[in-house]
């Protein structure tokens, strides 16, 4: 994001993670699970595309960051956009920029999924933060419920489907990437595992 503060110097090739609240403390222990690196829109459209969520049904990003998913679910008429984010100045953020966002500004694991009554997520999260939510996820999904996640797996899952996308400008999570994968997962998994 341009508008938000760079604390540090950089390699002009690299883009910079941003210091926030969330980078500066330590994954374990803590009610962190992963860093906030923005990611790609080329990639948000494509798991928006691979989620087939439609204008009519809601979408949500556990650890929101700065709302790109959400924003870019925006752009394609989606009707209700649903983020949970930890840090203060990336909720400010989204707050100034982005008012049709609905945004709960807590840990992600003491929202109560029933009650934000979404359809879709769209996660973008580390393997090991995915594990951690797991459970939480596994009793959330159901019906016609679906979760995407972007570059990393639920572990112990197997996905209904998989897919890799390029990154148009080839930049995602501060580094130089070509591709990135997708997980799908569905309520069958509920019967599988």
């Amino acid at each position: 994001m341009q508008d938000l503060p760079n604390y540090f110097e950089y390699e002009p090739e690299i883009r910079p993670a941003i210091m926030t609240l969330v980078n500066s403390q330590p994954l374990d222990n803590t009610p962190f699970i992963a860093p906030y690196v923005q990611i790609n829109e080329s990639v948000c459209r494509k798991a928006l595309e691979f989620s087939g969520i439609k204008p009519t049904e809601s979408l949500l990003d556990l650890g929101c960051g700065d709302g790109t998913i959400l924003k870019t679910a925006y752009s394609e008429s989606i009707q209700r956009l649903v983020g949970v984010e930890f840090d203060p100045l990336l909720c400010k953020h989204i707050r100034q920029k982005c008012p049709y966002i609905e945004l709960y500004e807590q840990d992600m694991f003491t929202v109560d999924l029933e009650l934000l009554n979404v359809d879709v997520m769209i996660l973008y999260l580390l393997e090991q933060g995915l594990g951690k939510l797991k459970e939480i996820l596994k009793r959330w999904l159901k019906n016609e419920r679906r979760i995407v996640t972007v570059g990393y797996f639920i572990p112990g899952w197997v996905p209904v489907k998989t897919t890799s996308v390029k990154v148009e400008d080839g930049f995602m999570g501060g580094a130089q990437q070509d591709e990135q994968m997708l997980y799908y997962y569905d309520y069958t998994i509920n019967k599988e595992q």
